[in-house]
């Protein structure tokens, strides 16, 4: 519907209430519908007491009922006008000066009327246990033909019901919201109070606007004059607003030593933004600022309307003397209000009357241009949409213009925003982002941050509508809670995702030191560190120093870290709550304590574990160093739980159990648990509810405790590195050369990938935790450190993609030490000609290579390869030269002495080179090192 508040014209405006199914009912109407209807005149228009900002909005749309007069109709945007000059710069904006003929009431243009004793407002006596019962009897208020308005308070017949019984008085109070509203500017009005004995208490103030929203007093009062006669010497200039109002509200006195009502007094205010002061008679007595309330809210930058009321006895009326008679007047002389000149810039756009009946007309806001005529002083900046100041349209040549429904309609949210820098609020930043992306959206991060870190000084970031937060544009980027707060929160049934982003820093109470997730949340390649969950009182419900998931909240952390926090209950790392669902995929949970149990995870409910590290986390009340299951199943295949620790009185790394009728069951297969500070596995069943720990076989264990099957290993030393950077985005325990779990995985469940990255399988078959051994770029590592010159007579060498250099410090290691032979396994993807070839220093090694049955392509030292032939290092090393001096383009010279090598080295004996072969050799290495480094 549209009202005609607030609207201005020079003709006349209507505002009829139409039936549905009248002839000109508006279509998709109610059961009735008010419109509104222009005659006459030039213009209507509506302008707002502040500009408003419609920075978001596309289109500007309303319903019109045309004539088909093919007549051209303007609409008009006011907008931003020159900055305010000030009190010195103001100029008479809108006035009553109450100059009708005697007996005549308020003009409704202006002024509307409040009635009754409150009770039907729900505040009865006004809130004030006033005595009054308002009207709009001109008894109660008119004019006087002398330029006052009148205001009289009259004993009452008895007809009228208050609060208390019959009702004693009677009485006015004048509002003009709805008619007229106010922002800033000189509110002044020249009023005579009675000089009737105690109990009558006259104002002149203003609320905000807003109050049918927010209620009194969040919308601020401001009382520019209030006068109660048992004080009859002073007035009172008073601000009410949330934490200040009634008795504790900020104002100030001016005294009058003759009495108040001995003559008229002008009393006003000067309101500018964060700043009121009060003046009589224009002597300055009272001033406000938002300093002066803090730290409460200063709520006086937003729309006023004012009132004019004299209301008997309550509160602050006081009780009414014996000696005080009635009736007694308050006389207004004027209110008049004072503002900057009307600067604002016009761009206007036009549609055309060529449908009989109504349509529904849609003006796009880019569609606006500069109108010709400009109001004086009018910036010329473009219509910038960031402070609207109201909007008109032109009548059209038929002299009637019939609207309804005027509309601003909101341009869809961008689906990808950037944020441009670190501050915690504010243009460009992530709460900014969050707040304007579109449902479904992506938030990314503008390069430039990359490295730097959010101070989220004003609580967590709150994801409350499905989107991505994607900070792999600006690498090594985080969010930190300062200790003070939790870092992120993701509501009930929001999907949401964070990608490349550290959080840290966070603060929770009881549930979340860092993320509190309720709703669907994946962390991708992302860090939640350094956190802490706190309690004074420990429950099985309280943890979850990195992670809470709540019932019916889902949690997928892939390629991510969860280390270094603490909860002072249970989950250090994780906590997953009933009914919560937890994938962990190709990350790690590491240095996580917990004051009770799970030190790395406590889960009530599903989980899957796959290709994951869980390592270094302590439990210090019970079970559970690593895991505390309970009240679910979890599925853990292809992981590695090490390092973990539990107290020496419940010691296990994973404990597996129930206290209730639920059941518990942990499904392991393909994993490490081993190297923890004392036993694996813990099952307890404590409740009625079945628990199981069950192998799915080919795992490799410490101990028996984790109820090994055929396929399991049970080793002293599972053959496991420190935890450490071993590449990937994730830190791992690598895998020792040829230890147990080497290539001892299910080949049919192998994923294609370790935790890594690392391809599966290496070798023959999968390595069994969440590490693959590899040796692209890794065959250094397997020579230097597996297998250490002089520790054994043989030297193994494998993998599928060796690099050149590693070949040739393979066999640069057996000719300066004591290796008897050299295998280079797997040849198929080198481009030189090494694949299948054992290299044997002595041809008296042949006999211990046929014992070890290597030339049947069987296992030696846990590796297979197939022989091709065989050659003796004499001849080899000529023809690796040989080839190192065709493949780098060598001289011809080069290629010679190398071709010459070769000769030598078959005519010699065998186990030992000629010098010239050696001297060949060694210029024609050189050359090729040089050749390597050019490749």
């Amino acid at each position: 519907e549209l009202f005609p508040y607030l609207w201005d014209t020079d003709g006349v405006l209507d505002n009829p209430e139409i039936p549905a199914g009248d002839s000109i009912a508006v279509p998709g109407q109610g059961d009735y519908e008010r419109i509104l209807e222009a005659t006459g005149g030039t213009a209507i228009s509506r302008q707002f007491a502040i500009g408003e900002d419609w920075t978001g909005i596309e289109s500007l749309t309303f319903w019109h009922y045309g004539q088909n007069t093919g007549d051209e109709v303007t609409v008009e945007l006011l907008d931003n006008e020159a900055p305010d000059p000030g009190p010195a710069g103001w100029t008479l904006a809108w006035a009553d000066e109450f100059d009708e003929a005697a007996g005549t009431q308020p003009n409704p243009a202006n002024w509307g009327y409040e009635l009754g004793d409150g009770t039907v407002n729900g505040i009865p006596g006004w809130g004030n246990s006033e005595l009054q019962y308002y009207t709009d009897d001109p008894a109660n208020v008119s004019t006087d033909g002398e330029g006052n308005l009148v205001i009289t308070v009259e004993e009452a017949d008895g007809s009228l019901d208050c609060f208390y019984g019959p009702c004693e008085y009677t009485s006015a109070r004048l509002i003009s919201w709805h008619t007229a509203e106010f922002a800033y500017g000189r509110i002044e009005s020249r009023v005579l109070v009675p000089d009737g004995g105690a109990g009558l208490w006259p104002a002149v103030w203003s609320l905000g606007t807003d109050i049918d929203r927010v209620g009194w007093p969040q919308t601020g009062e401001i009382d520019i004059m209030e006068y109660v006669s048992r004080i009859p010497d002073e007035i009172f200039g008073t601000i009410h607003g949330p934490g200040y109002s009634g008795g504790a509200a900020y104002g100030n006195t001016y005294p009058f030593p003759g009495g108040v009502s001995a003559d008229y007094h002008t009393f006003a205010i000067d309101w500018q933004p964060d700043l009121i002061e009060w003046y009589v008679d224009d002597i300055l007595y009272h001033t406000a600022t938002p300093s002066d309330v803090a730290p409460n809210e200063w709520v006086f930058n937003d729309p006023i309307f004012l009132l004019l009321n004299f209301a008997v006895g309550g509160n602050f009326g006081g009780p009414i003397a014996d000696t005080t008679t009635f009736p007694q007047e308050m006389k207004v002389d004027y209110v008049r209000v004072y503002q900057p000149d009307d600067t604002a810039e016009r761009f206007e756009a036009s549609f055309v009357d060529d449908v009989a009946g109504w349509r529904q007309v849609e003006l796009p806001l880019d569609s606006f241009v500069r109108s010709a005529d400009q109001p004086a002083g009018a910036p010329d900046d473009g219509l910038t949409l960031s402070g609207v100041n109201g909007y008109g349209f032109a009548m059209p040549a038929s002299g009637s213009l019939v609207l309804d429904q005027v509309r601003l309609v909101e341009a869809p949210p961008p689906t990808e925003v950037v944020v441009t820098t670190l501050a915690n609020s504010g243009a460009g930043s992530l709460r900014e982002a969050l707040a304007d992306v579109a449902t479904g959206g992506t938030v990314t991060f503008d390069p430039a941050l990359a490295g730097g870190t959010i101070a989220l000084t004003s609580g967590p970031i709150v994801v409350d509508k499905a989107m991505v937060i994607d900070g792999s544009g600006a690498p090594n980027l985080a969010l930190d809670g300062g200790g003070a707060d939790r870092v992120l929160i993701v509501d009930p049934g929001v999907v949401a995702e964070v990608h490349h982003l550290t959080l840290s820093g966070g603060w929770g109470w009881q549930l979340a030191g860092c993320v509190l997730n309720n709703g669907d949340l994946t962390l991708d390649h992302s860090t939640v560190t350094g956190c802490t969950m706190a309690t004074d009182a420990g429950d099985f419900w309280q943890g979850g120093g990195g992670i809470y998931t709540g019932a019916g909240a889902s949690l997928h952390l892939v390629d991510s870290t969860v280390s270094n926090n603490t909860a002072a209950w249970s989950g250090g790392g994780l906590y997953g709550f009933f009914d919560s669902t937890t994938v962990i995929e190709n990350s790690t949970i590491s240095g996580n304590v917990s004051a009770d149990v799970g030190g790395g995870i406590r889960s009530l409910a599903n989980a899957t574990i796959v290709n994951s590290t869980i390592s270094g986390n302590v439990s210090l009340g019970w079970h559970g160093g690593a895991m505390f299951l309970t009240d679910g199943v979890t599925d853990m295949s292809f992981t590695t739980v090490s390092d973990n620790v539990g107290p020496d009185w419940a010691p296990s790394a994973v404990f597996v159990g129930t206290f209730g009728p639920s059941a518990a069951t942990l499904n392991v297969g393909n994993s490490i648990i081993a190297g923890n500070q004392w036993f694996g596995c813990f099952l307890a069943p404590f409740g009625a509810g079945a628990v199981a720990i069950n192998s799915l076989g080919n795992n490799v264990f410490s101990d028996d405790t984790c109820f090994a099957g055929g396929t399991d290993q049970i080793v002293a030393d599972a053959g496991l590195e420190p935890l450490a950077d071993n590449g990937g985005s994730t830190q791992t325990h690598a895998l020792v050369f040829a230890g147990p779990a080497m290539d001892a995985a299910d080949a049919a469940s192998c994923p294609t990938h370790d935790q890594r990255g690392v391809a599966r399988p290496q070798l023959t078959g999968c390595d069994v935790g969440a590490y693959e051994l590899d040796f692209e770029g890794g065959l250094g590592q397997a020579l230097t450190d597996s297998v250490m010159p002089g520790t054994a007579d043989l030297l193994l060498v494998a993998g599928d993609r060796l690099e050149r250099r590693y070949v040739f410090k393979a066999w640069f290691e057996l000719w300066a030490s004591s290796y008897d032979r050299l295998w280079i396994g797997d040849g198929n993807s080198l481009d030189m000609r090494f694949g299948g070839r054992v290299f044997l220093r002595h041809e008296s090694a042949v006999g211990e290579l046929q014992k070890a049955a290597a030339l049947e392509g069987g296992a030696a030292g846990g590796i297979a390869v197939v022989i091709d032939q065989i050659v003796f290092l004499d001849r080899t090393l000529a023809e690796l030269q040989l080839d190192l001096a065709y493949d780098v383009g060598a001289s011809p010279d080069r290629i010679a002495d190398a071709e010459a090598a070769l000769a030598d080295g078959y005519a010699a004996d065998a186990g030992g080179l000629s010098r010239d072969a050696i001297r060949h050799f060694g210029t024609a290495w050189q050359e090729a090192t040089l050749g390597i480094q050019r490749l």
